[in-house]
């Protein structure tokens, strides 16, 4: 059993690179952090319903990290290749993209480095995570 947490409900972001080039983080206020200093692990349930970017792609990184300062670890990332609308749970411990160790904190960040001028992007995503 565990305690299951809404990470980030339903929520839609969009944005735009502008001209020239300024590309951005956008990580998840620390607010709405999870603190899972307690917990060995967690079960991450990502719901993304729309996931779009001109030119190169916006991705959606779950990562983690033992202090707030960082530095943070991709847990799992969601790049433009996935059919829509996506539900995809994932363990920690058996990793995403890159196999680590659930840290102290856990949030969401939106990567847009690969986006050329003039690109834009939307994510409308939620997130829920099971501690244990």
């Amino acid at each position: 059993m565990g305690k299951t947490i809404a990470m980030q409900p339903m929520v839609t972001l969009r944005g735009n690179i502008p001209n020239p080039v300024e590309a951005r983080d956008i990580p998840q206020p620390a607010v709405g952090w999870v603190n899972a200093v307690e917990s060995k692990d967690a079960v991450f349930h990502v719901t993304i319903l729309e996931k779009t970017s001109t030119g190169n792609n916006a991705d959606l990184i779950i990562e983690t990290a033992a202090s707030a300062a960082g530095p943070w670890t991709n847990l799992m990332t969601y790049d433009s290749g996935a059919v829509l609308p996506l539900f995809n749970s994932f363990a920690a411990s058996t990793g995403g993209v890159i196999t680590d160790q659930l840290e102290r904190f856990v949030r969401w960040r939106v990567d847009t480095k690969d986006l050329v001028a003039d690109n834009t992007w939307a994510f409308c995503f939620g997130i829920c995570v099971t501690l244990k």
